[in-house]
């Protein structure tokens, strides 16, 4: 199958560069997605990536359009951004985690860099999207760095950050 983005890394690079990814080491999604055993690498995701992994979402729950379009809004003004969450696929090769992301590039057009797993056993379904969510406060201590915001998010009140 053949896909939006050259083979060739420099390429790849110059993709990224372009849509404001700074990244090295970065790999063509591979052509086999099957694997034995867990395989790790950072791709660039384009809408052609997206559509060869969501044709293998296969065992996956209901997309919800609001986080598809939280993401998509997200992908489109510059604003998702590498993380640990990797895109994820089961030894038998069908996507276990990733189909939000993908939505979101195609809806976009816009392609995102990602951590990529391989060769996920599908034992491990049953802990897979399972963390505490955060509140609106943390994600403000965290990146911004400010305190005591409990109670104003809290109670609605609005808060800005001046840049």
């Amino acid at each position: 199958m053949k896909t939006s983005l050259s083979r060739k890394p420099a390429h790849l690079a110059a993709v990224a560069k372009a849509a404001g990814i700074v990244a090295s080491g970065i790999v063509p999604l591979p052509s086999d997605l099957k694997s034995d055993k867990p395989q790790a690498m950072f791709c660039l995701i384009g809408p052609a990536e997206a559509e060869r992994l969501l044709a293998i979402n296969t065992s996956n729950r209901k997309a919800s359009p609001s986080i598809v379009d939280r993401y998509t809004r997200d992908v489109a003004h510059g604003r998702f951004h590498l993380s640990n969450d990797a895109i994820s696929i089961y030894t038998s090769g069908a996507l276990a985690v990733g189909q939000h992301r993908c939505y979101s590039v195609i809806e976009a057009g816009k392609p995102i860099l990602s951590l990529v797993l391989l060769g996920l056993p599908e034992e491990a379904a049953a802990n897979l999207d399972q963390p505490t969510t955060r509140r609106q406060h943390q994600n403000l201590q965290i990146v911004a760095g400010l305190r005591g915001l409990e109670r104003r998010v809290a109670f609605g009140d609005s808060v800005s950050l001046a840049q």
